[in-house]
């Protein structure tokens, strides 16, 4: 399905409707196309003008990473840490991405700022070739808990909530749960579940 149309498309159709300077086929996963029109990533994609191939079946993704590449165009996945956008490069506080980082050890890779979110606070990317919807679909067999996609926070360094964080530096407890509440946060737009949901809206509500 196209994100731009909401119709079905072929792979040729996508290909004959790629915009000049285009270089890749972009395409999302995720169970519906309308969750997958909300994610944060799709909206930069679509706004340089390009389409977005909505993938919501589980073999979807296995099936684009065997095939590569279509008419000699690769395919991006929206989800990918760079995705080709030659987007400004976007600077995030040293301390902040550092602390943030360690608070997070063991759950992401890195911690990034972006300048493409719009109005969403934070995402999650990935780098390697395990996506974090590969991740959901091979965790759910048995065997594949440890496939684990090599998660990367990305907090938009536009909003308000950025501006809190570097506020917060010096207070090791509101910086914790700031970083904690932006993580569960990016997990829930990833489709990824909550560890403690009540734990989430708790300490949301010691935030407001």
């Amino acid at each position: 399905v196209s994100v731009k149309t909401g119709k079905p498309i072929t792979l040729n159709e996508y290909v004959n409707g790629m915009v000049e300077g285009q270089k890749y086929i972009y395409y999302a996963t995720g169970k519906t196309a309308e969750a997958i029109k909300a994610l944060p990533r799709v909206d930069a994609v679509i706004e340089k003008g390009y389409d977005v191939l909505c993938l919501t079946e589980e073999v979807d993704e296995f099936c684009i990473k065997m095939l590569r590449t279509y008419d000699d165009r690769e395919f991006m996945s929206v989800e990918n840490g760079d995705i080709g956008l030659d987007e400004v490069k976007v600077e995030i506080d040293k301390e902040v991405a550092e602390k943030a980082l360690k608070q997070l050890e063991g759950k992401v890779v890195e911690v990034k700022g972006s300048g493409s979110l719009k109005n969403h606070p934070v995402c999650l990317s990935s780098k390697g070739e395990v996506s974090i919807e590969m991740e959901k679909v091979l965790s759910a067999m048995p065997g594949g808990e440890g496939a684990k996609a090599q998660k990367v926070l990305e907090i938009n360094v536009n909003h308000p909530i950025y501006e809190k964080l570097k506020e917060s530096l010096a207070d090791d407890d509101k910086f914790g749960k700031i970083v904690y509440c932006l993580y569960e946060q990016a997990k829930l737009i990833a489709g990824l579940n909550v560890d403690d949901p009540t734990k989430l809206t708790d300490t949301l509500f010691e935030l407001i």
